[in-house]
């Protein structure tokens, strides 16, 4: 057939160079995690060029440019462990770049290496090959057998990534106060979108064995796969508080306190944080720290916010660190390992500490106690 662009193609064709232009954007992109930022950029460049992919098939022009063919075939085993690494890099960052992740990517690397025959082939033998396969209008086993494990691929990474944002991975980090409403919002809309993504692609191969297939029915099933992947895109981009660990400051504007009850509340807090140590206690809550001064929570949160600066976990986090700092300066505590510092800090686990300090001191718990302990 001849190569020619169409009104759909066209479309497809714009909405992939807009994923490449995003994915460029993330990259660069500042605020937030830089990992997580990373990975989505990843991820919308290898949906992008999936649909370019797409667009030299329906259009003729793989034939015109044959080395096109099958560029992005091995990219649907990198859609689930990508997306399964973003979510890990916000609920577990510290199990990002453990090397038991790399298993992930086995079954990327075991397509690619059985397409690399393929891969290497002249232009004019791969367009030799693809009109055979055409003019016998059959589908060959192994392209079934391909086809099947990708569905099944995608739908295991889309259970796995749904069971760590709604039973796994918050709990920890909720506890550990380092994970607000905003991402857990934002996780549960990339879960839904991957399985909608993942459905719109296992209904092609569907409905193209139960019906006489049109390839109308394959631009309405690209373009509810591309709606799915740039939703979490452009909410990704435009909306920094759906990717950032902070929690965001509210707002006191209909409040009834007054400065000086401000004051006096503020002078209560210093002073229950220092004869007490609150912040010693790992699961401490705005909550219980109201209830031991007796003022209501929005007034506790509205005094650590207005006159500090800070949200509730950043004010207790201060505290946390300020001890820590206490502890790994003391040339006593040099046998104490650092995950007893932390708990003996308040912090819950070993890497919502070192975050915490190197943000407040500017190094890691052990280059600090280094530093201190040979100065002594």
């Amino acid at each position: 057939m001849e190569a020619s662009l169409n009104t759909w193609t066209i479309i497809f064709l714009i909405a992939a160079l807009h994923g490449l232009v995003l994915a460029v954007l993330f990259y660069r992109k500042k605020e937030g995690n830089r990992a997580s930022n990373v990975l989505l950029s990843i991820f919308l460049a290898l949906f992008s060029l999936t649909l370019i992919d797409y667009v030299a098939y329906w259009t003729g022009y793989q034939m015109v440019y044959p080395h096109l063919i099958r560029m992005s075939n091995s990219f649907t085993f990198l859609f689930g462990p990508v997306l399964y690494l973003y979510v890990i890099s916000i609920l577990k960052p510290e199990q990002l770049f453990k090397k038991k992740q790399l298993i992930h990517f086995i079954p990327f690397l075991g397509l690619l290496i059985v397409d690399s025959p393929f891969y290497i082939l002249s232009a004019e033998a791969k367009i030799q090959l693809v009109e055979a396969t055409r003019a016998s209008g059959e589908v060959s086993p192994r392209a079934m057998i391909i086809a099947l494990l990708k569905i099944l691929h995608l739908s295991c990474y889309s259970i796995l990534i749904m069971l760590m944002v709604k039973f796994e991975g918050f709990r920890e980090r909720i506890k550990a106060q380092e994970i607000n409403k905003y991402s857990k919002q934002w996780l549960a809309v990339v879960g839904y979108c991957f399985i909608g993504f993942t459905l719109s692609y296992t209904s092609y191969y569907v409905l193209i064995n139960t019906i006489d297939f049109k390839i109308e029915y394959d631009y309405m099933i690209s373009f509810a796969m591309t709606g799915f992947i740039f939703t979490v895109g452009y909410l990704g981009y435009v909306n920094p508080n759906l990717m950032v660990d902070h929690e965001v400051k509210p707002k006191y504007d209909n409040s009834n306190l007054t400065d000086d009850e401000a004051e006096e509340y503020l002078q209560k807090l210093l002073q229950i944080m220092e004869s007490h140590k609150l912040y010693k206690e790992g699961d401490i809550r705005l909550k219980d720290v109201a209830e031991q001064l007796d003022i209501a929570s929005h007034h506790l949160s509205q005094v650590i916010n207005d006159k500090l600066g800070h949200n509730f976990f950043e004010f207790i986090n201060s505290y946390r660190v300020r001890e820590a700092r206490d502890l790994l300066k003391n040339p006593e505590n040099r046998d104490l390992t650092i995950l007893h510092v932390a708990f003996e800090s308040g912090f819950n686990n070993k890497t919502s500490f070192n975050r915490a300090f190197k943000e407040k001191v500017g190094t890691t718990p052990s280059k600090f106690r280094d530093i201190h302990i040979n100065r002594n």
